[in-house]
């Protein structure tokens, strides 16, 4: 894959325009299809029920107000519903496993009654206040970190073809959905583990294998560094322009029909 390409992403809007749809046309029409929720937005969610639900399932490790109360599980407020939705399929479906939790997300998806209580789960979880920003380090160890998760996250390692992270993930951290999720103010731990996973295959339910790829190519330290800088992200408005509008739907579902 031309990872320059994905650096262009947020600089060059008719490029990035093109690499989406291109993205998409990876992903195959079965997830590039609106119809099971990985484009535009989930329908027929109801965040009061999902709020009831929650309680019930989710709370004890993702927190009431979707910020986890335990280290190395990832908060879930405000993230995308799409994206969310997607993982609990993968989940259910075992493509995605929880090795910290030793199984209790795959146990806990088979508590759910049908594709409506997932909805309703993830509106819920949607519509929640994102977590905050953390402050950025001031021990001086730390600092030499955040700065080099932040040359990572914004402009890549050109040395072994690492791509910057703002192409797929935006340049504030709010993601782009469905595949992309928010990162920005995600628990650090959680944030190292899952890079871990994915660098060493014990995730794989990234799009096209493209984040086994990316991390594959990560070192421990640039992991570590990554996952000191991304919570700081503010989360704020999608400046930029990977994000897919959903006015490309059509346009989108064309591309990928004619290959």
């Amino acid at each position: 894959m031309n990872w320059d390409a994905f650096r262009a992403y947020g600089r060059s809007p008719a490029v990035c325009s093109l690499a989406a749809i291109l993205m998409l046309a990876l992903l195959g029409p079965a997830q590039a299809d609106p119809k099971n929720g990985v484009i535009g937005v989930i329908s027929g969610g109801n965040p009061e029920l999902g709020k009831t639900d929650a309680k019930t399932m989710c709370i004890v490790c993702h927190g009431a107000a979707g910020i986890s109360p335990v280290q190395g599980f990832p908060d879930l407020a405000g993230q995308w519903p799409q994206y969310l939705l997607k993982q609990l399929h993968d989940f259910m479906s075992k493509k995605r496993d929880d090795p910290l939790a030793k199984g209790t997300m795959i146990d806990a998806v088979k508590t759910i009654h049908g594709q409506q209580e997932m909805k309703d789960l993830v509106a819920f979880f949607g519509s929640l206040p994102p977590p905050k920003a953390k402050p950025v380090p001031t021990d001086t160890q730390a600092k030499a970190l955040w700065a080099a998760g932040k040359s990572i996250y914004f402009g890549g390692i050109r040395l072994t073809d690492v791509p910057a992270c703002e192409a797929c993930h935006s340049t504030t951290g709010a993601g782009t959905p469905p595949e992309f999720p928010r990162l920005a103010g995600q628990d650090k731990t959680y944030l190292v583990e899952q890079l871990t996973y994915f660098h060493d295959g014990t995730r794989a339910n990234d799009p096209n294998g493209i984040m086994r790829d990316i991390a594959g190519r990560l070192d421990k330290q640039e992991i570590l560094a990554l996952a000191t800088f991304i919570p700081t992200l503010s989360g704020g408005i999608r400046r930029h322009s990977c994000h897919i509008p959903l006015t490309m739907t059509a346009e989108i579902e064309a591309y990928v029909a004619y290959q």
